[in-house]
């Protein structure tokens, strides 16, 4: 038999974990109705891994004797107007969350539950995993995770099929997402022809970026500490994608400084080479 604290403390834990899901659902849907599907869709994978975690609760409370008491699941926020946004109202939720596991890893322990510290160890190392990856992409500026941009591209590569041919400005970003691409892609009788690089100058790309922020707001374009440490990041894991397409014969690079017609013409000119 468990003992009641735990009981008690395990409850509202299922509570705090369907509360979870029911955050992350609402932050699929806003970006849903933004017409940004695969965004959304990110979010309702974890929607449906917070409801898994509510279950492994569940299952382990009635094994243990316990009974599993559902209370009211309060309301959550409903408007984000970006992704980092959401990111950041999910990183602040994480750390809740973790707080709440920690706690619970100590009642078990006061209460000499070796069974429920066993079973609570994978929550205290899931949260490690799950704080330092949301902490990386917001404060540092680092590019999406393979995950996400893959659910992403899932999510609209459909699409592709009527038309005669798509530019992805930005992606793939990693050799992981190129690899993914190209299985993704091969599935419906398409293939990547080209990979272009466009030159410039960090210094006028730090330029480019903050002129951009100015217009558009995007915090991650205000600081010129993240652009930069955002184009370090681009080094080690997007310039490597060159070997990649260089190794099939479809890298391409043009000079990207000049006015917007004269780059669009060596870009037009690169694309009706491969048609």
């Amino acid at each position: 038999m468990i003992s009641k604290r735990l009981e008690d403390a395990i409850n509202a834990q299922i509570n705090a974990e369907l509360w979870s899901a029911y955050l992350y659902l609402s932050m699929g849907m806003n970006f849903e109705a933004k017409g940004m599907p695969g965004t959304a869709n990110w979010f309702r994978i974890q929607f449906k891994e917070e409801q898994d975690h509510a279950t492994i609760f569940m299952n382990y409370l009635n094994s243990r004797g316990g009974r599993v008491v559902l209370k009211p699941i309060e309301g959550v926020e409903t408007e984000w107007a970006t992704a980092l946004d959401a990111f950041k109202d999910t990183l602040k939720h994480e750390k809740v969350v973790t707080g709440l596991i920690n706690d619970l890893y100590f009642l078990a322990e006061e209460e000499r539950d070796p069974a429920t510290r066993s079973m609570l160890q994978w929550f205290v190392d899931e949260q490690v995993e799950e704080e330092e990856t949301a902490q990386q992409f917001i404060d540092h500026g680092q590019l999406i995770p393979d995950e996400l941009m893959i659910s992403i591209l899932a999510n609209v590569y459909d699409a592709m099929q009527p038309c005669d041919g798509v530019i992805f400005d930005g992606f793939p970003r990693t050799t992981a997402q190129a690899e993914i691409f190209d299985s993704l892609l091969a599935e419906i009788g398409r293939k990547v022809d080209v990979m272009i690089y466009m030159d410039v100058p960090e210094e006028e790309l730090v330029r480019r970026i903050l002129l951009r922020g100015k217009d558009s707001g995007r915090a991650d374009d205000a600081s010129e500490d993240v652009i930069r440490n955002r184009i370090e990041v681009y080094r080690q894991q997007t310039a490597i994608v060159a070997e990649h397409y260089t190794k099939q014969n479809k890298y391409s690079e043009i000079n990207g400084l000049g006015t917007m017609d004269e780059v669009f013409g060596r870009l037009a000119e690169v694309i009706d080479a491969k048609r």
